[in-house]
């Protein structure tokens, strides 16, 4: 199949070459397959699944990062060791697996209290907030979703891991007093424009 797709590249090029003029996009899929857009709930759902099946076990938590580049999932696997997976931003390849070294903060025990699983998390997190989910983390008894909304936004949603019931988390403090100190910036440019 790769040798195939090599001649047909090699051959687009050529006929590039030789018409000297306009040249037609030619879309071959790429190697690490379709790109799906980040932060899509069917992508998390994906990477979850693609992780649990390269490490049987509870998978505690997954993260889009490098703005799309990869997902990140927490799995504590079936031999009682905590895994790190990287996959591919359409969640359907493993690009990396590795046993954790144990120089982060999680225990070293199986997670406990979660009836509700990543996926079952998710998706009741979407009724409550629509959007795509950029994280989702199993945290004492809840999971903690992000969903970044229609407007691109952020918001937190915490899910009971044994209901399953979704409430938005309210905003920080911090994030609050920046919203506010924007918000004062801006009221004093405004000002100032306006005294000139």
């Amino acid at each position: 199949m790769k040798m195939k797709r090599k001649s047909v590249i090699a051959a687009a090029a050529v006929v590039v070459l030789v018409g000297g003029g306009t040249a037609t996009a030619l879309s071959l899929p790429s190697e690490d397959g379709p790109k799906a857009a980040p932060g899509v709930s069917a992508d998390v759902n994906r990477a979850v699944s693609t992780a649990a099946s390269a490490v049987p076990g509870t998978v505690t938590g997954v993260d889009l990062e490098d703005d799309g580049r990869e997902w990140d999932v927490d799995v504590f696997g079936e031999d009682g060791k905590w895994h790190d997976v990287t996959l591919d931003p359409s969640g359907a390849k493993v690009r990396d697996d590795h046993v954790d070294a144990g120089d982060d903060d999680r225990d070293d025990h199986a997670p406990k209290g979660a009836d509700v699983t990543v996926q079952q998390a998710v998706a009741s997190a979407l009724k409550t907030v629509p959007g795509h989910v950029t994280e989702a983390d199993l945290e004492r008894g809840h999971w903690e979703i992000e969903v970044r909304g229609k407007d691109g936004r952020h918001q937190d949603v915490t899910v009971d891991a044994t209901t399953g019931k979704a409430v938005v988390a309210p905003k920080d403090q911090d994030d609050a007093g920046a919203d506010a100190g924007a918000d004062n910036a801006a009221d004093d440019r405004a000002a100032t424009t306006s005294d000139d």
